[in-house]
């Protein structure tokens, strides 16, 4: 971990009205329970996402939003003024080294996009939900895997795995992890 960089999390969230409820919010009070330094921040544009990862002093970013899907392919993360893609991330490539990014949006852990995000974007970890989650299930999934994180001091790895291994969740998150390989 780099000296400046804050082992908490970043959360960004895009929401619609038609949100059962926010999930953002609820991660912000669990990390306040839990005594994690986190920030929240309510994104509505491609460019803020993108601006705010690459400046995050956070170790972890947590994105809440919506899934874009398009002939069963994820196409990027939802903001109220458009989606960001792949093509979109290109700014960020190689810059995420020491970065660890989970995602709840629908279909975000399909192997191209997950592939993308640990390889190109040179992430350390991405875990993303393969199918659609409902809130309560991307909540619990959280809930979980923070709690196992940073106050049961496991790794990233054992957090994701004592969630997957243990609970019966129907949207089977993923993990990736960028391989320590020479640029």
């Amino acid at each position: 971990m780099k000296n400046d960089e804050i082992n908490g999390v970043l959360i960004l969230e895009c929401i619609e009205q038609s949100d059962p409820g926010s999930e953002g919010r609820f991660l912000s009070h669990m990390f306040n329970l839990m005594e994690v330094k986190s920030q929240y921040i309510e994104v509505h544009t491609p460019a803020q996402i993108l601006s705010l990862i690459d400046c995050s002093p956070y170790k972890y970013i947590h994105i809440t939003t919506h899934g874009v899907v398009s002939n069963k392919k994820f196409v990027g993360w939802w903001t109220p003024k458009g989606t960001v893609s792949k093509e979109d991330l290109m700014v960020l490539e190689g810059k995420l080294t020491d970065k660890i990014i989970i995602s709840t949006a629908c279909k975000s852990g399909k192997k191209a996009f997950c592939n993308y995000i640990v390889h190109k974007l040179r992430c350390k970890y991405y875990v993303a939900p393969k199918r659609s989650p409902r809130f309560r299930n991307s909540i619990f999934f959280a809930h979980i895997f923070y709690h196992k994180l940073f106050v049961r001091k496991h790794s990233v790895e054992d957090s994701y795995n004592a969630y997957d291994k243990k609970y019966r969740n129907p949207h089977y998150f993923t993990i990736y992890k960028r391989k320590n390989r020479p640029n």
